[in-house]
């Protein structure tokens, strides 16, 4: 949801930008710009902080249950709800699925 606001707001306020150009000036554009820009950096920040920290990944090997790093979380290639990680436990990288508790 925080991703999704996040890019309403980018895009509605590029657009404003873009169809006012007679009426703004040109240093409220660059406010604006750096606005638009911040809101969706900051809430695709906080979406995949929390698509990483809510839930766990399930190894494929060991079915282990594990939370990812953010550099392993972002360099990891995905697949909707499944990323290919390297589980903590067997050191094994595979499709590990997302699973929201741990009695999976």
């Amino acid at each position: 949801m925080i991703g999704v606001i996040s890019t309403i707001t980018f895009l509605t306020l590029l657009l404003v930008v873009c169809f006012y150009t007679d009426v703004i000036t040109l240093p409220i554009k660059m406010v604006l710009m750096v606005i638009a820009i911040s809101v969706f950096g900051v809430g695709l920040y906080v979406a995949m902080w929390g698509d990483r920290k809510i839930g766990y990944f399930k190894c494929r090997n060991c079915n282990e249950l594990f939370t990812p790093t953010f550099m392993q979380y972002n360099m990891g290639m995905h697949l909707l709800s499944t990323r290919y990680l390297k589980c903590p436990h067997c050191k094994t990288k595979t499709w590990c699925k997302k699973v929201m508790t741990k009695e999976c």
